[in-house]
């Protein structure tokens, strides 16, 4: 009875450890991501967003990235204001897409060149803060 307890609880070990271990391998080359790499992708996605215009097989991946960047960012950053801060770092309205997320920051990356060297997940950071800065903050 007991060493089939441990047996399950080794598997579920397991099994985390591998999931971690992949999670960490397939996001390796996002964690040194410039700002210059996301405003390229998210230029992709720009330029196809509007349907109008098939996205050519050589800019999925970079389209695919553009938005799963700047959605998880945007996400760690409400998760991470909501249980470390206990206040909004930017307030954003319940309405906003994904795909405006995407829009504003891109906007951002591209009206502010001078910073392009510096964190990718920064720069999504500061586009929302900009956008949607919270009352008295203007």
């Amino acid at each position: 009875m007991q060493s089939s307890r441990m047996g399950r609880l080794f598997k579920k070990e397991r099994k985390m450890l591998i999931f971690v271990a992949l999670a960490l391998f397939l996001a390796s080359p996002l964690v040194g991501a410039d700002g210059k790499q996301l405003l390229e992708s998210c230029n992709d996605y720009v330029r196809h967003a509007g349907g109008t215009v098939n996205v050519p097989e050589e800019s999925h991946f970079s389209v695919a990235w553009c938005m799963g960047f700047v959605i998880g960012a945007e996400a760690m950053a409400v998760h991470l204001s909501n249980t470390l801060v206990s206040l909004p770092l930017y307030c954003k309205p319940p309405n906003v897409t994904a795909g405006q997320i995407i829009l504003i920051v891109t906007k951002y990356l591209n009206d502010h060149p001078e910073t392009l060297h510096e964190p990718a997940s920064q720069h999504v950071f500061h586009a929302m803060q900009g956008a949607f800065p919270c009352k008295g903050e203007r």
